[in-house]
């Protein structure tokens, strides 16, 4: 059974995966692991090409389209209701409509790492344990820092333009305007975006068997305690983001609000898009 252990870093802590010898992985050395660079490998794709990038945003579509119809029907039923509705129901055909089928390559090479890798004795007839997940989930928040940190400043816009745009009121917030309005300042907000991305996926780390057990619940259906290659490879790139990336993103963002650096930049530039005068002085 793989051992992992938490290095100290700066003021956060960094997993260290066993590598293929069976030996301990520097930080140095990580991004070497087998089934690092195969889950770095999965996150670059599936941010490239119209089918991933379509896939990648599904989730987030999904969400917003399940809320609004909600509030819609039970605030404001009518014509912009079924409009919602009918959003919804275009999300939930798309569901079914394979469109993380591109990636199913690079979800296969995660696959053979992990089994590779594993010393589970169920690895022999090519299936996975709890370990093998905690492995996955490790890999995964090793590699994440980095995308999620380019994208973080836009999901935290998304959800305030949804939140919003909910809300009561005379003005409404438009992305577009309020991501024109901060790219002068993205120099400095992106460093900032990257840091809170590592140190949100450092801290995870530590929740690593916690995460391992919520995949392994969605992977392992006949809960025989072992993930068959067909589950896998259907369900692994659904589960890793509503599991690992969704808690990642939760957990940043009002992170990235109460960095004093940010908000400083944020607030103002929010305001000025609802035209709301914001005085400097006393």
């Amino acid at each position: 059974i793989h051992t992992y252990t938490h290095l100290s870093l700066s003021t956060t802590a960094m997993a260290v995966l066993p590598s293929e010898q069976g030996e301990q992985s520097t930080p140095e050395t990580l991004d070497e692991h087998l089934v690092v660079k195969a889950v770095s490998s999965l996150l670059s794709e599936s941010l490239q090409g119209r089918s991933a990038r379509h896939w990648r945003s599904a989730p987030d579509d999904f969400a917003s389209a399940t809320y609004g119809t909600i509030i819609s029907q039970v605030l404001e039923p009518g014509p912009e209701s079924q409009e919602q509705r009918v959003a919804l129901e275009e999300c939930l055909e798309e569901e079914g409509d394979g469109l993380a089928k591109p990636l199913q390559p690079r979800i296969k090479d995660v696959w053979e790492a992990l089994l590779a890798c594993s010393e589970h004795q169920a690895a022999e007839s090519r299936r996975l344990g709890l370990e093998d997940m905690e492995e996955l989930v490790l890999a995964h928040l090793h590699s994440f820092p980095a995308h999620l940190g380019r994208s973080l400043i836009g999901r935290l816009v998304q959800q305030l333009v949804l939140g919003q745009s909910l809300a009561d009121g005379d003005g409404k917030l438009r992305a577009a305007e309020l991501l024109q309005a901060l790219s002068p300042h993205l120099p400095q907000l992106l460093p900032i975006a990257r840091e809170v991305a590592s140190a949100t996926c450092d801290h995870l780390t530590a929740k690593s068997d916690v995460l391992a057990a919520k995949l392994m619940q969605k992977l392992d259906p006949d809960k025989d305690g072992l993930v068959q290659e067909k589950d896998f490879l259907e369900r692994a790139l659904d589960v890793l983001n509503l599991e690992v990336e969704n808690v990642a993103v939760g957990v940043a963002l009002p992170a990235l609000l109460k960095n004093a650096d940010f908000a400083d930049i944020f607030h103002p530039a929010m305001a000025a898009c609802l035209g709301i005068s914001v005085d400097a002085t006393p």
